[in-house]
């Protein structure tokens, strides 16, 4: 599927290919135009659809409602889990509301006319001496930036509305402790089992975040320990509360998610 939202039926040799942008553009003459009923078709001839596009479409629902309407049968979370998901302010609220702990937030329209006193305010009302502005939407740190005045954090939200990567932009304070990731896979009963944390390990200075570079790409700035060097106390709540966090958004299979243990050991 093209960023047009167009399918093909492509070659197995494509599959072999580093990026699709490494072939989307010769798609027309290489490839297989498919139509709605044609792609229905051809969806209904599989057992078991295995999505794996990342960001839009692919991870905010839209993907998993296509699929619901042929009543193809689809690995991960529903269209409603996702959707609900996806918006990084609208799952901070939910957790919020049930009695997880999140950072304060502000959301940036790109049609606010007063950002930069609604910035200054948040600013000033938290105390920060750094703060992070990043997309509502999406994932792998793209468009997320550390920023140390109001006046860089109005230079970063003006940035990720000239590249398009949101109408909407978030506005926290930075998030001082220690990164970790864990996956939580449901078992054969349903229930949620949260498997051992991961601790990433890197230093946050000089404006530094745990950047695409850094998760995607050869570096000796990120570490990575499994088990992580928490308490055990630790790891529980950490387990624990993934678990929980599984179950109040109705989550299906499997996912990962992402959290910090602060220097106080609140999660």
């Amino acid at each position: 599927v093209d960023n047009q939202k167009q399918f093909y039926r492509i070659s197995s040799a494509q599959l072999y290919s580093n990026t699709p942008a490494d072939f989307d553009f010769k798609l027309n003459k290489t490839a297989k135009k498919l139509d709605l009923e044609a792609l229905k078709e051809l969806l209904k001839s599989v057992d078991l659809v295995f999505p794996v596009i990342h960001g839009s479409f692919g991870e905010d629902g839209e993907l998993q409602d296509l699929l619901e309407r042929y009543q193809i049968p689809f690995v991960g979370h529903s269209s409603a889990c996702c959707k609900w998901m996806f918006r990084k302010h609208q799952a901070a609220e939910t957790l919020r509301n049930h009695g997880f702990s999140t950072l304060p937030q502000v959301v940036l329209s790109k049609h606010m006319k007063n950002r930069q006193s609604i910035i200054d305010h948040f600013f000033k009302e938290h105390a920060l001496k750094r703060a992070v502005v990043k997309p509502t939407v999406g994932g792998s740190s793209i468009g997320v930036f550390s920023v140390r005045t109001s006046e860089e954090a109005q230079i970063r939200v003006d940035e990720i509305f000239a590249r398009e990567l949101d109408c909407n932009a978030l506005l926290e304070p930075f998030c001082s402790g220690t990164e970790f990731t864990i996956v939580v896979f449901e078992n054969q009963e349903g229930k949620p089992v949260a498997l051992m944390p991961t601790e990433v390990e890197m230093s946050y200075e000089s404006n530094e975040i745990f950047d695409y570079r850094k998760k995607y790409l050869p570096t000796n700035q990120a570490a990575y320990h499994t088990p992580p060097r928490f308490s055990q106390s630790i790891v529980h709540h950490i387990r624990m509360q993934a678990e929980q966090i599984f179950t109040l958004f109705n989550m299906r299979d499997f996912v990962r998610l992402d959290g910090w243990v602060m220097h106080d050991g609140t999660l």
